[in-house]
């Protein structure tokens, strides 16, 4: 039997197309972004009605009406307060391993079953991939500051063409932002980019603490340490490969043979007495020269705010510097995956 899994997100700080736009295919797994999502979500959105209905018939007692009409009124309602914005609606395909519901039925047209699925567990399966499309969105454009998942779901399908609505019953601050708009052109980098990511499975670690980061945006101190430790493993990871490159540049020139010998000195002597600062400058000069210095400023007072709070300072966690960790990681892994492919 297959699954489909939705996902739905509000994106902060994105003004995407108004029309629904597939921006990335992956294996069993597309997301859309679009200012419209009611096309994507109509079978979630009729999921949700039922629901609705259910509770209600338990509590109140069933509403007077043609079932199909209290359905259809009931996903309006659920429309009209949907959430105003740039949506990006994750669809994940499955094949569920074992169907066992403690009640299933059909009535007036409809296949219910209950407590037939592990929503969690399901959603497990994909957690990598969905992660990295958070991710990947973030390195195509530098304007996102949060994304919140506002709905999800699993629709089971019995074949093409029938249904079933499966059921489990289980019994913060806000921040102000403003939105840009995405550019069409940047829309184009986003398959290449997951294509980037999900290619390296060294890096499913800094893209699962960095979405965590992006869907932890009203929780500042979650937020902040999440990404500041994305950050922190991805310097201390791939310092490395630059320094390297960095003394093999230095050998080159006159007298290669003394140039090598005190070089390759110079590297042993400074193999573990490098700062977290000092490898970030090595990346940042090898990816970014250009802002290099200011990159290396940015990343020196996010480093003060780690640093204060582990030394027990007090800080307060608004003043927190979520956005430009944010920024800083996701700058330099995007000029990373593309200087990977090179």
């Amino acid at each position: 039997m297959k699954f489909r899994l939705i996902e739905d997100y509000i994106i902060k700080g994105l003004i995407c197309p108004g029309e629904q736009k597939l921006v990335i295919e992956g294996k069993n797994i597309k997301a859309y972004l679009t200012q419209n999502p009611d096309e994507l979500l109509n079978k979630l959105d009729i999921k949700n009605a039922i629901a609705n209905l259910l509770l209600q018939s338990t509590f109140i007692g069933r509403p007077e009406g043609n079932i199909k009409d209290l359905i259809d009124s009931r996903v309006k309602e659920i429309r009209s307060q949907r959430a105003k914005g740039s949506h990006l609606i994750i669809e994940a395909i499955g094949e569920l391993k074992e169907y066992k519901p403690s009640v299933e039925k059909e009535q007036d047209g409809l296949h219910l079953a209950f407590d037939a699925v592990d929503g969690n567990l399901l959603s497990q399966e994909f957690i990598s991939q969905i992660n990295s499309v958070l991710t990947t969105l973030t390195l195509v454009s530098d304007k996102v500051i949060g994304i919140d998942k506002i709905n999800e779901g699993i629709i089971l399908y019995k074949n093409e063409n029938e249904i079933i609505y499966s059921y489990t019953f289980e019994g913060g601050s806000s921040f102000a932002y403003s939105s840009s708009q995405i550019e069409n052109s940047l829309l184009g980098d986003l398959p290449k980019l997951f294509n980037l990511l999900n290619y390296d499975d060294e890096l499913n670690r800094i893209t699962d603490l960095l979405a965590t980061s992006l869907k932890a945006r009203n929780e500042q101190l979650k937020a902040f340490l999440t990404c500041w430790t994305a950050l922190e493993i991805f310097v201390n990871k791939y310092f490395k490969v630059f320094n390297k490159e960095f003394f093999t540049e230095l050998k080159a020139g006159e007298h290669p043979d003394v140039r090598e010998q005190y070089l390759d000195r110079i590297s042993e002597v400074m193999k573990d007495k490098y700062k977290l600062n000092d490898k970030f400058g090595i990346i940042a000069l090898r990816l970014s020269p250009k802002t290099a210095d200011r990159d290396v400023d940015i990343f020196n007072i996010l480093k003060k705010q780690r640093d204060d709070m582990a030394h027990g300072q007090n800080i307060n966690e608004r003043e927190l510097d979520v956005i430009n960790t944010q920024h800083l990681l996701t700058k330099y892994l995007k000029l990373f995956l593309y200087y990977q492919a090179d």
